[in-house]
């Protein structure tokens, strides 16, 4: 069943962003630009949309939210968010990836890209997209000065991140003025992943850690 009313949540960058949909479409979004205040920030920007909407949060049907990789704090911030509301509703969720979202239409408009997502200091999460279907188990971690190996006729693109130098020299970057992330890339995998497999087991979704930080090491 088509679902009229979406909630997005993308709390994986520096910009939190919230959208609500209306059949499927007419994207409206709402954003923070400070990445210290996502916990903040996130429940008064979905009650704004639904309030500017004139929808009460129960028309929701279904969220979508980033699982990263990205800022261990936002993920987890959004993730949480996400399934408060998805199991206080009654409705599925999905998790969607930063690099499944664009996977399609990166791949579509550049061919072979391999794409670059802040990690710690220097480092990056880093994925080959090389068709307009991507498996998250590709992804690793690279640093600045040992960088994916290269390839050739691969464009590359960084997200939420300016590569150090000595990437930058050697590595045919697009501009984000001919390609950036935006919410309705979450919306559009999101949307697929729900017609393919309705929503995820929230009791196991979780965000897309490709690394262990200290504070989730187990013991």
């Amino acid at each position: 069943m088509k679902k009229k009313h979406i909630l997005v949540i993308n709390s994986a960058t520096s910009v939190l962003q919230v959208g609500i949909t209306a059949n499927e479409a007419d994207l409206a979004v709402k954003e923070n630009t400070d990445r210290f205040r996502h916990a903040e920030f996130i429940f008064p920007l979905i009650d704004g949309l639904c309030r500017e909407a004139g929808l009460p949060r129960p028309v929701i049907e279904a969220i979508i939210v980033s699982i990263g990789p990205g800022s261990f704090t936002g993920l987890r911030v959004g993730l949480a968010s996400a399934k408060g509301l998805a199991l206080s509703l009654g409705i599925p969720l999905v998790g969607v990836s930063l690099f499944e979202s664009i996977a399609s239409r990166l791949f579509q408009a550049f061919g072979k890209t391999r794409v670059y997502i802040p990690s710690r200091r220097n480092e990056y999460y880093t994925a080959l997209i090389d068709s307009s279907d991507f498996d998250n188990r590709t992804i690793t971690v690279v640093t600045g000065k040992n960088p994916a190996p290269l390839l050739a006729n691969t464009k590359h693109l960084a997200i939420d991140c300016t590569p150090g130098p000595e990437m930058i020299g050697n590595l045919d970057f697009l501009d984000s003025r001919d390609f950036s992330l935006g919410l309705d890339d979450f919306l559009r995998a999101g949307i697929r992943k729900l017609d393919c497999a309705g929503g995820d087991d929230i009791a196991v979704l979780e965000p897309l850690y490709i690394q262990q930080f200290p504070a989730h090491i187990k013991k």
